[in-house]
């Protein structure tokens, strides 16, 4: 395995604070295009969190940690495997079967909204909550984590699509390489 220091993007959020926006950007760039190329190939990660996610030296972030990735065959079924429920999406807390490896795939993307989230703040999405709580007002409640108020308006409606409720209303990895949030750090 490579090393890669300095570390998790959870380690380089405590030694630094929060991050700008115009890195967050950058990393949000990075991490969707790796989620580009495992969906293009049926492999939904399902456990994408600052822990899993490395940056070096030259901020280049890595996806690791793939236990509880699943590659989707030709059928399709439940969410069987759930990761951190502080990220998790509500299609995966409560293991629903999904319809096609697109829907399989959105629960990425809710998870990469919380990422966000945390870049942003500092602190995981559900910051005075036990993950029981987290799962009741993501579950029950229907909610999803505040979107920090001073996130540009961009950024607000980036992470509104990452948490749209259904998953085959959350746009895919593709797509949201195109949203102007993450598009001027493309080109």
């Amino acid at each position: 395995m490579e090393y890669i220091p300095p570390g998790s993007l959870k380690k380089y959020i405590s030694e630094r604070g929060v991050l700008c926006e115009s890195l967050i950007q950058n990393f949000t760039v990075q991490i969707l295009s790796g989620l580009v190329y495992l969906h293009s190939r049926r492999v939904v990660h399902r456990d994408i969190k600052p822990d899993n996610l490395l940056v070096d030296s030259n901020n280049i972030v890595k996806l690791v940690d793939f236990g509880l990735a699943k590659h989707l065959g030709e059928s399709v079924g439940k969410h069987s495997q759930l990761g951190t429920p502080y990220y998790a999406s509500p299609e995966v807390l409560q293991k629903l079967e999904y319809e096609s490896s697109r829907e399989a795939s959105a629960a990425d993307i809710w998870s990469l909204g919380c990422v966000i989230i945390e870049m942003f703040s500092g602190k995981h999405p559900w910051p005075r909550l036990e993950w029981q709580q987290a799962f009741y007002r993501v579950c029950l409640k229907e909610e999803h984590p505040d979107i920090p108020k001073e996130l540009c308006q961009d950024g607000k409606d980036f992470l509104q699509l990452c948490f749209r409720r259904t998953p085959a209303e959350r746009p895919s990895a593709v797509a949201l390489l195109d949203h102007p949030f993450v598009k001027a750090k493309t080109t």
